[in-house]
């Protein structure tokens, strides 16, 4: 490693001004000693790692984290009162102007228009109020709002449960015609002859979404044997339920070599790769100020939206039992939370291109960052004693989504399809394989 002057630009973004340019130099070395590695200080191939100040930060500032090196000190201060007086202007001019039109009488028409002002509102008070949690690219607010819609969506899962499934329907009908209205589902295993007419009509958008999905995993995740088990894991789950999802059904090549091998394979080392190569990647920040020219000050505008640094991660240690079952729990979180979306779809005839689809995928990754953060402290360090308030809230958000979900999937099936008995069969094998190798373990009073 090199050695650093007093006067050099601080390590593994500690200089990270929140708007300021940026100078960054790459060493890309594999001598260079992984830095803010996590896990059991008694492994041998981590006694000599580096508890940088990036690391101890990490730790002890997992709910609100402070921005470093402030230069631009206005993106910054709260303005609580310029903020909360324009958003009543706004609203207060919005009524004013509209409430008195005849159009307006409208019952349904009014709450529909006034529910994206109210939700504006909460997310404006939040702002001042809610965690930013453990990250401050590109900005804290941004993680403030991701807390306040996640939570928003936990109201709305719990307050569902009050409605009745054709309620729910003509809810969402309401909303957008497109949804609680019967779509005929697409289905996959019509033809399974392995010829190149079969093999393209299966390349649609969602070989993109699995795609770019995994890519999001594999940076989310930073496991190798962790995303490879759940996206083989993810296939027998959905052979398993073919006779509860009908279009789960896939010919054996679309699920084994276009989904398991392709898309889901080449998506988890591209976001393995990603990782490695940010994890080793040196930062040296320096403030947007001292760029030299115009576009030096847009390039490192646009830096503000990557990561300040690159936190190494180690799961592949189980050394204790809480570190085996904390792995478990994360998958089965996961699967159960890809799966709900699919019976949600069904049992609510929500189309698969509709926003909300998209719109709460890309809800459920942004909650997941912070989240997946605080659980791997939570999970890898004895220093973190306690879950932090976004995975403690995600994880409550996860948990009432399963149970609403698989509750409002039992209310509106017109009749519990028979669950064949190979497939009860066949889901003792992955509870088996995932309570066996506690046996193995050597470390049981670490638990």
């Amino acid at each position: 490693m090199k050695s650093s002057s007093s006067t050099s630009k601080p390590l593994h973004g500690r200089g990270a001004p929140p708007m300021g340019p940026m100078k960054m130099v790459e060493e890309e070395s594999q001598c260079r000693p992984r830095v803010g590695s996590i896990g059991s200080p008694t492994n041998a191939s981590r006694k000599d790692r580096i508890y940088n100040q990036e690391y101890e930060d990490a730790i002890a500032n997992l709910e609100h984290r402070p921005v470093p090196d402030i230069t631009v000190p206005w993106f910054y201060e709260s303005h609580s009162l310029f903020v909360l007086g324009a958003a009543m202007v706004m609203i207060y001019y919005y009524t004013i102007k509209h409430g008195g039109d005849a159009e307006t009488n409208d019952l349904s028409q009014n709450l529909v228009r006034g529910l994206p002002y109210v939700v504006a509102l909460y997310l404006v008070v939040g702002l001042f109020a809610f965690p930013s949690g453990p990250f401050v690219r590109p900005h804290p607010a941004v993680w403030k709002i991701v807390f306040g819609l996640n939570f928003l969506y936990l109201l709305a899962v719990v307050w569902a449960l009050f409605l009745t499934p054709e309620q729910l329907r003509n809810l969402l009908h309401g909303l957008d015609p497109s949804m609680g209205e019967w779509h005929p589902l697409p289905f996959y295993a019509e033809d399974c002859d392995l010829t190149w007419g079969n093999v393209m009509s299966k390349m649609d958008i969602f070989v993109f979404g699995h795609f770019f999905g995994w890519i999001a995993k594999g940076l989310l995740f930073r496991n190798r044997m962790f995303c490879w088990f759940f996206s083989i894991g993810w296939e027998f789950v959905e052979k398993s339920l073919v006779f509860a999802v009908p279009n789960f059904a896939e010919c054996w090549w679309d699920s084994w070599i276009m989904d398991v091998l392709l898309c889901n394979g080449i998506g988890i080392e591209i976001g393995l790769y990603l990782c490695n190569y940010l994890e080793f990647k040196e930062y040296h920040w320096s403030s947007i100020f001292d760029a030299p020219t115009l576009s030096a000050k847009l390039k490192r505008s646009v830096m503000q939206f990557t990561p300040e640094s690159w936190m190494h991660v180690e799961w592949e240690d189980m050394l204790t039992v809480k570190r085996y079952f904390g792995m478990q729990l994360m998958m089965l979180v996961c699967m159960l939370v890809d799966l709900n979306l699919f019976m949600l779809k069904l049992n609510l005839y929500i189309p698969t291109e509709h926003p909300f689809v998209l719109g709460r995928l890309g809800l459920m990754i942004l909650a997941a960052i912070p989240t997946v953060r605080q659980y791997y402290m939570y999970m890898l360090d004895p220093k973190v004693t306690r879950l932090g308030t976004q995975c403690l809230v995600c994880t409550h958000v996860f948990c009432l989504t399963i149970v609403s979900e698989d509750v409002l999937i039992f209310k509106t099936l017109p009749e519990l399809p028979p669950i064949p008995k190979e497939n009860m069969v066949s889901w003792l094998v992955p509870l088996h394989s995932a309570v066996h190798p506690i046996q193995r373990l050597d470390a049981l009073e670490a638990w």
